[in-house]
């Protein structure tokens, strides 16, 4: 199982988050590299990183809007990253047009 490397301040310029927030952002990032069946794609300003098993056959993209939610994420876990979507601080509407050739998600009738 390969898991990518990730320079976690390749996607984002640091000068552009607070400290706490850039340290959010490492610690959200660090644990999503360490998914093993699935991989999740980051977009950030038009950078991409490539997050978890890169092999997986389950994966997801989302592009973030608003970096506030990496700490909406560490201070409220998954119903924070709910709140995040619904604040569009993310969104994964390109995802249906754009990601399906890289990674095929399984469709339902």
């Amino acid at each position: 199982m390969e898991q990518s490397s990730t320079n976690v301040t390749a996607t984002t310029n640091p000068e552009q988050l607070s400290w706490f927030e850039n340290k959010c952002r490492n610690l959200v990032i660090s644990l999503l590299d360490k998914l093993q069946k699935a991989s999740l794609e980051i977009e950030e300003a038009g950078q991409i990183t490539r997050l978890g098993n890169v092999d997986a056959k389950l994966c997801g993209k989302i592009i973030v809007q608003d970096a506030s939610m990496y700490v909406d994420f560490v201070k409220g876990g998954s119903i924070a990253a709910a709140e995040a979507y619904i604040a569009k601080k993310m969104d994964d509407t390109k995802l249906n047009r754009s990601y399906p050739s890289i990674c095929p998600l399984p469709r339902t009738a």
